[in-house]
């Protein structure tokens, strides 16, 4: 314990005690999950979307002509998303 009062680590008080500043007493957590989840979907829907294009070309709703086609205008596209998110 000597070596962590020390190093500025255990239960000293601060030197702001007294002073006025207050700490919160608990983070924001909605702002946080809200976060985490929005971070989830997007990753899922980014890792979805090779297996519903493959899906798509089996089926036969597009063709390998036509994704190359829209190769460019895809890209674009993901970097106008990329910039709203």
């Amino acid at each position: 314990m000597m070596l962590a009062g020390r190093i500025g680590v255990g239960p000293r008080m601060s030197r702001n005690a007294g002073s006025g500043v207050e700490a919160a007493s608990e983070p924001r957590t909605g702002h946080s999950r809200t976060r985490r989840a929005f971070t989830f979907v997007a990753f899922g829907v980014a890792f979805e979307t090779p297996v519903a294009v493959v899906l798509l070309v089996i089926t036969g709703f597009v063709t390998t002509a036509q994704l190359k086609e829209a190769r460019g205008y895809v890209l674009v596209g993901v970097f106008v998303v990329a910039a709203i998110i």
